[in-house]
């Protein structure tokens, strides 16, 4: 049984994966249960985000880890009512991540250099 692990695994959603390893193991006893469907963004959002980084991770190409990542969200965004994320795909660079918004001269004393770990990310 050298595909799951010993001890442990539970609250595990149910994916394709699971489900031909329970197959090939009969003599496992697995109870499924219901998700609360307030906890099915946060849920889904972990186990996609662990499926999305795995591929990320496999992908030694930068350029082709910035089209999987803008596919996903190419997918999302062509959902009914969620074209508005579309405007979220990652543009190509050789310097990807914003770390400081800096205002101009004048208005320096007014609004001080912003770190960008210090925004917020919801915009």
């Amino acid at each position: 049984m050298t595909d799951i692990p010993a001890f442990g695994i539970y609250e595990e959603l149910h994916h394709l994966r699971l489900e031909e390893i329970l197959r090939r193991h009969p003599e496992l006893r697995s109870v499924f249960g219901k998700l609360d469907p307030e906890e099915e963004p946060s849920r889904y959002t972990a186990f996609v985000a662990r499926v999305l980084e795995q591929a990320l991770r496999e992908e030694s190409e930068p350029a082709v880890r910035l089209e999987i990542a803008n596919r996903v969200i190419g997918l999302i965004s062509g959902f009914r009512h969620h074209e508005h994320l579309a405007d979220r795909a990652l543009l190509p660079g050789p310097k990807p991540l914003l770390v400081e918004i800096s205002p101009p001269h004048a208005l320096s004393a007014r609004y001080p250099s912003v770190k960008c770990g210090n925004l917020s990310r919801s915009w």
